[in-house]
């Protein structure tokens, strides 16, 4: 798909500076209201929970020291990009084709030579050995219809003794996934970003 116009925004956590490629809003609205079938893209918008995730990432770069790591349904790729300063490898992934297109040149723009990107599902992540020692989620927890094939995703990442750090808003709907989750979470933060609740859980 044919890229739209973008601009560049910098975001700031600390010391640590990330020049996001993030296409125009405006661009976007009339290419999706044109096609009455194809819902305005959840990837194409930095997300509350991305930022958490992004200064989490900043206050515990020793978690992603020498790691290897992947981001699942990663967007536009903020939290990726962030931990690319620290990580050995960042895989940043999803399953929108041209969120990745966006992704690419925010490597470019930020001169990045650690982190790949990739066309990743993640209702298959998990069906195959998984390489990496981190999972990146953020946000993903939103349709109640999708949090059984989401739970088991889970389980598959979680029975391969890797690690999952989840950022997720403090949602009602989204309380019942939490919930089934509980056994398995090691630790928990809180975030506040733009006024919104973020639970931050390392699995």
């Amino acid at each position: 798909m044919q890229l739209l116009p973008y601009s560049i925004e910098t975001f700031l956590f600390g010391e640590q500076k990330v020049e996001l490629v993030v296409p125009d809003n405006n661009e976007l609205k009339n290419r999706f209201q044109q096609n009455t079938n194809q819902p305005f893209p959840y990837w194409a918008k930095v997300w509350e929970a991305s930022v958490a995730l992004s200064e989490f990432i900043c206050e515990h770069e020793a978690v992603f020291k020498n790691k290897s790591v992947v981001e699942l349904a990663a967007g536009l790729g903020l939290a990726s990009l962030v931990a690319s300063k620290f990580a050995k490898h960042i895989v940043c992934s999803d399953y929108a084709e041209e969120a990745l297109q966006y992704i690419n040149l925010s490597i470019q723009q930020n001169q990045f030579t650690n982190i790949s990107t990739q066309l990743i599902d993640w209702n298959f992540f998990g069906d195959a050995e998984i390489e990496e020692d981190i999972i990146l989620m953020s946000d993903v927890n939103y349709h109640p219809e999708n949090f059984n094939s989401l739970f088991n995703c889970f389980q598959k990442i979680i029975h391969q003794n890797k690690t999952i750090i989840l950022a997720t808003p403090q949602r009602i709907t989204a309380k019942p996934f939490i919930e089934k989750l509980s056994p398995f979470i090691k630790q928990q933060f809180a975030k506040n970003i733009q006024q919104t609740s973020i639970s931050i859980f390392i699995l």
